[in-house]
């Protein structure tokens, strides 16, 4: 072959290069499933609760409502799965934790102020396979719960929920600012309140995503807390997962199963090492 043909090969090999169409990066990314649940601090049928969560198999999962009881036995049961665990357990309604099947890192429990549940926040660190690995941070929340008990007209329950709104916008402005942001994060649990309210349009307006609704066009049809004797029974979709652009939710689901008042919230989210996502205005600090 003479050097011309070699050189004319070459340009070839390079146009057919240029040409070729880019490498999907979902064959770059690695799945995290993820789950919240709010498992009721009263619940005495903690079998049901690890059954459902075994039928789920999430890599993280974020509970409330724990109670020195069921983080012993939740943790007991769930060791094989789920051996990385974190708590700060209450004897109340105030309690969260989060077991993982990935080791956790930098947990700290962020404590109320006005209200009386914090939030537990930390990191995850999620193989990506070839040794990479990359983090994920997380915040399991509890937020303000409206006092139904004094919606006795119209005003008064309007009352209700805007006071509550605006406890919920302050605990979650205190919880974002507490997180560093500077990669990939989710927000997830009971924010005891529905997806147009204050906390959660605080963090649409950050560009965080509301992951069931970014697959189900639905999703405020779906029911997460069931109700209870002074709401008549009426529940909705208050249990939420919130990621930052950086996570893809593939799919995402509420399980209408279990002992508790609410039921299990799910996503399967994909991660991209790596990724350079511009910061949003709140995150470049």
């Amino acid at each position: 072959m003479t050097f011309g043909r070699i050189v004319l090969l070459w340009v070839l090999l390079a146009i057919v290069a240029c040409s070729a169409p880019a490498a999907d990066p979902v064959s770059a990314g690695a799945d995290i499933k993820i789950a919240t649940w709010n498992v009721f601090f009263r619940n005495t049928n903690l079998t049901e609760v690890v059954k459902v969560v075994r039928e789920i198999r999430p890599d993280v999962l974020a509970l409330q409502e724990i109670t020195p009881r069921i983080e012993a036995e939740l943790t007991a049961a769930l060791f094989t799965e789920l051996p990385y665990a974190q708590f700060r357990s209450e004897h109340g309604s105030g309690g969260c934790g989060v077991l993982s099947r990935w080791p956790l890192s930098g947990v700290l429990y962020l404590s109320p102020t006005g209200g009386v549940r914090g939030a537990l926040m930390g990191t995850v660190t999620v193989p990506m396979g070839d040794s990479a690995s990359n983090s994920v941070e997380f915040a399991v929340v509890h937020l303000t719960t409206p006092r139904v008990g004094r919606m006795k007209s119209l005003v008064s329950t309007l009352g209700v929920f805007q006071q509550s709104s605006e406890a919920q916008l302050e605990e979650m402005r205190r919880i974002h600012g507490a997180m560093r942001r500077t990669g990939p994060a989710v927000i997830l649990g009971d924010f005891n309140s529905f997806s147009f309210s204050s906390a959660q349009t605080f963090l649409k307006e950050d560009h965080w995503q509301d992951s069931l609704l970014s697959v189900d066009p639905e999703a405020d049809r779906r029911i997460s807390w069931k109700g209870s004797e002074a709401t008549g029974k009426v529940g909705g979709r208050i249990d939420y997962i919130f990621h930052t652009t950086q996570l893809r939710t593939i799919e995402s689901a509420v399980i209408a199963k279990g002992s508790s008042d609410h039921f299990p919230v799910w996503a399967r989210l994909r991660l991209f090492p790596a990724t350079n996502t511009p910061a949003s205005p709140r995150q470049a600090r």
